[in-house]
């Protein structure tokens, strides 16, 4: 009844702020169960004791109590879908203008990079091809729009929502928006057709070079989780992948998974350096300094018709492979143009 709402909200507010201060008030307990605000298992776990008037809450006692008072007081908004009449570029569940999601959780991958999990409706997939990214709406200081493709490192199995890996640049412009948003945030995002980049099962290709920098693990990871879990897969695949330390390289554990899955068919190779000539590091067995003309030398597969070459990374990483993003050609004088890799056995993610 709307008369009972005022001393309900007070007893709430009164709760939530000795909770904040680890001391729960008994009556305040008791007027909230009363009212059917608490569940059962929140209530057992700001049970009193001893018929105390205060009792301290305590780790994960102490957590329930607050996420219980968070979702109370600010509920994250529920995503909808978008209207089945707009243009879609594929199954993803993104058409081809922005459509908001909120933002429901964020975790701590390491120092500067963060993953940060969008809801989806209830079941639902995102359903994105692989490989494909989305385009992600953000802003700058001054309210300007800047819109920057990212690739979810979830699979399409996920349902109700999908993750985005996302290292936190100084002066990234998104990066930085993403970083500073709250719980509950809506953020939009759009799906296009020059996003879908050579899509697996990448037809005529037995062999796959993936080469990228940081992030640009990404679409590696989207690939490869697909190819080691698709039974009957043969594609043979070479991951030569750039980081500024051991410290910086991401899914670590998820790329030693792939390749204990594949059979042999899988190779990892990581790069750790930030400068060429890098000199060795205590505990590093691994290539040194950055990926080159001489490492894909090395490790990756030789040009070839049946050979399909994946990059992605900042934009210095495309220049020195093949040439910008944006272009499809492989430019004269990068180190795929001078190893002999042509534009049908370059994609550029």
């Amino acid at each position: 009844p709307s008369k009972m709402l005022p001393g309900r909200m007070m007893a709430t507010m009164a709760l939530l702020v000795t909770v904040q201060g680890f001391v729960v008030t008994p009556n305040a307990v008791t007027f909230l169960r009363s009212t059917s605000l608490i569940a059962g298992s929140t209530t057992r776990a700001m049970s009193l004791s001893g018929g105390s008037p205060t009792m301290a809450t305590k780790g994960g006692k102490r957590e329930a109590v607050k996420g219980f008072f968070k979702d109370l007081l600010f509920p994250i908004p529920k995503a909808t879908a978008p209207d089945a009449a707009l243009e879609f570029a594929s199954t993803c569940f993104f058409p081809t203008e922005f459509h908001k999601v909120p933002l429901i959780q964020v975790k701590d991958v390491n120092y500067d990079t963060k993953v940060f999990t969008f809801g989806l409706p209830e079941g639902v997939s995102l359903d994105l091809p692989v490989c494909a990214c989305l385009l992600v709406q953000g802003f700058d200081d001054s309210g300007e729009a800047a819109i920057r493709p990212y690739t979810p490192t979830s699979s399409n199995d996920q349902k109700g929502s999908f993750d985005l890996m996302v290292k936190i640049y100084e002066k990234g412009v998104v990066s930085q928006w993403l970083n500073h948003l709250k719980v509950g945030t809506m953020v939009g995002f759009k799906h296009i057709a020059f996003n879908i980049k050579s899509p697996y099962p990448f037809a005529g290709k037995t062999k796959i070079n993936m080469i990228c920098g940081g992030t640009g693990i990404t679409p590696m990871y989207q690939a490869l989780h697909k190819i080691v879990n698709t039974p009957g897969d043969t594609l043979e695949v070479t991951l030569l992948c750039g980081n500024r330390s051991p410290a910086d390289i991401l899914l670590r554990k998820e790329l030693a998974t792939a390749v204990e899955k594949s059979g042999g068919r899988v190779k990892v190779v990581h790069v750790v350096g930030d400068k060429p000539d890098m000199p060795p590091i205590p505990g590093w067995t691994g290539e040194l300094g950055w990926v080159d003309e001489e490492k894909v030398k090395k490790h990756c597969f030789a040009p070839a018709s049946d050979v399909l070459t994946l990059v992605c990374g900042v934009p210095g990483l495309y220049d020195v492979m093949c040439g910008p993003r944006t272009e499809p050609e492989v430019k004269a004088g990068s180190v795929l143009y001078k190893l002999g890799y042509t534009k049908e056995m370059v994609s550029k993610m």
